[in-house]
C-alpha cells in the first residue's frame, strides 16, 4: 500500500502542464458559450439591448461627459466626483515614481496594479455615466431596479478598493502584512452602508417622491459594494503585488 509521500512523488512525475490545461479549459468554455448563445430563441436576442455597443457609442459621442463628470442622482445632476477619482490616480502615480526615485515605498504598489487602477477608473466613471444616460438603473417593464445596477456597484466599489489597497494601512496599525485585507474591507463596508444611509436621508428631505430606495435593492447594493467588489480587489492585489514579493 502506497503512503501519502509515494502518492505525492507519483503525482510529481505525472504533472499536467498548466498551459495545456488552461488551453483545453478555454476551448471547452468557448464551445459552452456558443451552445449557451444558441440555446436562446433568436427573438430573445433581438429584444435584448446591445449594452456594449451602446456604451461604446456613448463614450465616442460624448467623451467629455463620459470621462470627466459623474452623472448621478434622481434629478440627473452632474457632480464632479470624477475629479476626486482622477486626483487619487494621479496621487498614486506620483507616489509610485517618487518612491522609485528616492528608494522609498510611500505606497506598496507596482506598475501592473497601477495600470489596473487607471483602467478601472476610466471604465467605472464612464460606465456609471452611460448607465445614467441610458436609464439602465431602472427596468420600466418589470418596474424594478435594472440588473445593470449590479455591475455599476461592482465596478465603482472595485475602483475605490483598488485606490485604498496600495496604502497598506496595516503598516500604520502595526499589524502583520498578511492582514492587509482587514482595513480595506472595514472601510468598504463603512462606505457602502454610509452611502445607502445618505440615499435614504436625501429621499426624506430632498427628493421626496422622486425615486425610491427599496430595502431589498439597498441590501443588494451593500452586498456587492461592501463584500463582492472588495474581495475581487483584494484578490487582484494579492496576485499582482503581494505574490510577486512587493
Amino acid at each position: 500500500m502506497r503512503t501519502w509521500r509515494d502518492r505525492i512523488e507519483h503525482a510529481k512525475q505525472h504533472v499536467i502542464p498548466i498551459g495545456r490545461l488552461l488551453a483545453v479549459f478555454a476551448l471547452a468554455i468557448a464551445v459552452a458559450l456558443v451552445i449557451w448563445y444558441f440555446s436562446f430563441p433568436v427573438s430573445e436576442w433581438a429584444n435584448t439591448s446591445n449594452y456594449l455597443a451602446l456604451y461604446l457609442s456613448y463614450i465616442v459621442s460624448y467623451p467629455l461627459q463620459a470621462f470627466f463628470t459623474v452623472n448621478t442622482g434622481a434629478s440627473g445632476e452632474v457632480v464632479w466626483l470624477a475629479v476626486i477619482g482622477y486626483a487619487a490616480i494621479i496621487a498614486h502615480i506620483i507616489l509610485y515614481w517618487e518612491g522609485r526615485k528616492r528608494g522609498n515605498q510611500y505606497t506598496i504598489i507596482n506598475k501592473y496594479f497601477l495600470a489596473l487602477i487607471i483602467l478601472l477608473g476610466l471604465f467605472a466613471i464612464s460606465f456609471q455615466n452611460a448607465a445614467m444616460y441610458y436609464g439602465w438603473y431602472w427596468d420600466p417593464v418589470a418596474n424594478q431596479p435594472g440588473y445593470v445596477d449590479t455591475w455599476t456597484h461592482i465596478t465603482s466599489a472595485l475602483f475605490i478598493a483598488t485606490l485604498i489597497l496600495p496604502f497598506a494601512l496595516e503598516r500604520y496599525l502595526g499589524w502583520k502584512r498578511r492582514y492587509f485585507w482587514v482595513p480595506v474591507l472595514m472601510i468598504m463596508i463603512a462606505i457602502a452602508i454610509g452611502w445607502e444611509i445618505g440615499e435614504n436621508v436625501l429621499l426624506l428631505f430632498v427628493y421626496q417622491g422622486v425615486f425610491f430606495n427599496f430595502p431589498m435593492d439597498s441590501i443588494h447594493d451593500i452586498i456587492f459594494s461592501a463584500i463582492v467588489a472588495p474581495i475581487l480587489a483584494i484578490w487582484a492585489y494579492q496576485q499582482l503585488v503581494m505574490d510577486p514579493g512587493e
